[in-house]
């Protein structure tokens, strides 16, 4: 049961990724936000499903970039 969440989990990202590519568009925040959703959903099914430490550090690194970029745009510089 708890691998079919993290899998379903992991569906759920793949559309926020694609929704979020599609709503940046329109607006950027709103669109790194649902990015950012999408990174932690990888992330936590990462850890849970003992991925290994390659991919929970890439997951890492997009939350971070993401963080990043959601900074920059509510500040204006995007």
């Amino acid at each position: 049961m708890q691998n079919k969440i993290y899998e379903i989990a992991g569906y759920v990202a793949i559309a926020l990724t694609v929704i979020g590519q599609i709503v940046i568009n329109i607006s950027a925040i709103a669109g790194q936000s649902l990015w950012m959703v999408a990174n932690i959903l990888y992330l936590v099914k990462a850890v849970k499903q003992n991925m290994g430490k390659a991919e929970i550090i890439r997951n890492v690194i997009m939350s971070a970039i993401t963080t990043g970029l959601i900074i920059l745009c509510a500040l204006g510089v995007f």
